[in-house]
């Protein structure tokens, strides 16, 4: 590592239903799940909710959502992918925020906030990381450089990337790249596995189920390096 000071790794992975974000430090193996609170559970979860709120101050995420009086935004991803009546629907909760609230919101605002609530509760959870003590070298939380990941769906992805670029560089992300689901659960499980699912002279079937399609991958090694897996959707 020589003298250079460790970044934060987050990825987030926007599903249909719910939202996950794993994160580590740069020279560190160790991947943790960031885990959300709610006011109205005792219990953390490593989901987050895709339902979203917005009142007159702020946005709202997770599962205070439901028991709030707020304009509600639902199907967020399948709305913005241009699949109907979702798009309709979130061009609807835009409408109403604006006539509600007199603020002109946008997905982009949105999702902007969205990496802030998860900076902020980052923010209260890196220094249960055994190892963060170390790798800290003695800089606040905000003096850290943070490097954001993002999923998307393997087709019809162009304005959720866009989206999602755009707002995690608002959020102050100082580095913004994509890898398409699929992708990203194939070297989830290459990674988990060591690179041992990848046996030479064997094809590895991964299947990626998702909310709106299904994406099967293979790959095999060969010599010492496994081929980047390759995807058909369903």
């Amino acid at each position: 590592m020589g003298d250079q000071a460790d970044d934060l790794h987050i990825a987030l992975d926007p599903g249909t239903t719910t939202w996950t974000v794993c994160w580590k430090w740069s020279s560190s193996r160790a991947v943790h799940n960031l885990k959300f609170g709610s006011t109205y559970s005792e219990k953390d979860n490593e989901e987050l909710d895709a339902t979203v709120g917005r009142s007159l101050s702020n946005w709202h995420y997770g599962l205070d959502v439901r028991y709030l009086d707020v304009q509600k935004f639902e199907n967020i991803k399948l709305g913005i992918l241009g699949q109907e009546p979702y798009t309709r629907e979130l061009k609807q909760s835009f409408q109403a925020t604006a006539r509600a609230h007199g603020v002109a919101e946008t997905p982009v605002t949105l999702f902007e906030n969205l990496f802030k609530h998860i900076l902020a509760t980052l923010a209260d959870r890196y220094l249960e990381a055994p190892e963060s003590e170390g790798l800290l070298r003695g800089r606040r939380f905000k003096d850290i450089q943070k490097l954001c990941w993002v999923t998307h769906p393997v087709r019809r992805n162009e304005s959720l990337r866009i989206i999602l670029f755009e707002a995690a560089l608002a959020a102050r992300f100082y580095r913004v790249d994509g890898v398409s689901e699929s992708m990203a659960a194939a070297h989830f499980v290459a990674f988990q596995t060591k690179n041992q699912i990848f046996t030479a002279g064997k094809t590895a079937l991964i299947g990626d189920c998702g909310g709106g399609s299904t994406v099967m991958l293979y790959g095999c090694q060969s010599g010492d390096a496994y081929t980047e897996p390759v995807g058909r959707t369903l």
